[in-house]
Order: structure tokens, then sequence, then C-alpha cells
């Protein structure tokens, strides 16, 4: 199963849509069909912001597709619908990140009771020293910060019946649980600072996103 999720980059010159190297990630600029300039985790919830949530990168095939070289190279695959080979694309002129940065949002997710208390009202921040401090492995809270799903309503754990059912239930026992954080914050500062550098070349109409699993 694939871990990561890849954003690539595609540049218009004359004779069609092209890598484009200058952005990509040094491991990634010798590629003759795709330039890498950000990569997140398979579980970012941030993903579903890009998928419908804010953007709406298409998983259809570009109409200029048998310009591209990317997607002439990704023809091979046949459908790319499929959970491993998803492919999702816009312009870079309707992905512009910086208006989005300091907007926050709710993401849930599960842990056990012993830890609920510390997420309080689930509009705070994640409460990763108090995770730690209380006893949760390290590698658990950082793997929790950055899985979770993107969620409307936050879940209170101080009133109502959240803190009487966890007096019934086993410390181990799973509980659902909120915390608010912002784009940037889902995104990490070093595709943030990634997606800055495409909004510096411009024209933006000339670039192209691409989003894959890999």
């Amino acid at each position: 199963m694939s871990d990561n999720w890849y954003f690539a980059l595609e540049k218009r010159s004359h004779s069609g849509w092209g890598p484009c190297h200058e952005v990509a990630l040094a491991r990634h600029r010798q590629s003759t069909y795709r330039a890498i300039f950000a990569r997140l985790p398979r579980r970012n919830p941030v993903i579903g912001l890009f998928l419908g949530g804010l953007f709406h990168m298409s998983n259809e095939r570009p109409l200029d597709a048998e310009r591209s070289v990317y997607f002439q190279h990704t023809a091979q695959w046949g459908d790319t619908s499929g959970e491993e080979q998803q492919v999702y694309w816009l312009s870079a002129a309707d992905l512009v990140i910086s208006d989005w940065l300091d907007e926050t949002f709710l993401i849930g997710a599960s842990v056990s009771a012993q830890f609920a208390p510390l997420f309080e009202n689930g509009l705070g921040p994640f409460p990763e020293t108090g995770l730690c401090t209380a006893g949760m492995d390290p590698f658990e809270v950082s793997y929790l910060a950055w899985g979770g799903k993107l969620c409307k309503e936050p879940i209170d754990q101080r009133y109502g019946n959240a803190p009487h059912q966890r007096q019934h239930v086993s410390p181990d026992y799973e509980v659902s649980v909120t915390w608010s954080a912002s784009f940037a914050e889902m995104l990490g500062p070093e595709c943030t600072a990634a997606f800055a550098r495409l909004e510096s070349m411009a024209p933006l109409a000339e670039l192209r996103v691409i989003l894959y699993l890999g």
C-alpha cells in the first residue's frame, strides 16, 4: 500500500506540458516525465481539502492529455481511478493556497478514553505535550497528529455525556475526539514553502499541479 501523496508540477511550453524541474525536490530532478515538489503522508487529513474541501482537483484525464509528458506516460496504467492509481490535477492558478493558510479546520480521530479529557472542548489545538506527559508513546502521538479526518462538529469532552460515558468504560476503550488545526499546520512548513515557490512562478496559468498516490 502506498504511504504518501506526491505533488508534481507541469509547465506549458510551445510543444506541450512537461515536468517543471526548477521546483523539483533534489532526488526527483532526474525524472523524464514528472517533477515532484512536495509530498504528504497518506493519512494527512489536508488531502481532503485538495479533493473537494477547498479545491476541486480532477481525476479525469485533461482534454490536452496527449500533449502532456506525464499523462502520456501514465496512459499505460489504464484506469487511474483505483485506490492505488489515483491521479488528480488542477491548474496552479486555481490552487493558490496562500489565501487559506490561516483558515482553521476541525479534525476528528479516536483515542483511548484515558486521553480524551486532554482534548477539552474539541476546538483547541492538538494537545501534543499533554499526550506525551500523560504517557502516550511519542510515535503514537505523531501518528495521531498526522492522521484523523476532517469533520464538521466538535466533540466536547468536558460536558454532556462524554465524562459520564468514560466512567463506565476501560481506560483503553476508544472514544472520538476533535481538535483544530490551520491549513498551514496540516501542510507542514516544507510543503507550505514548496507551494509558496509555485506562486512566485508566473504566469500560474502556465503551470499544472498533479497529485498522485505513490
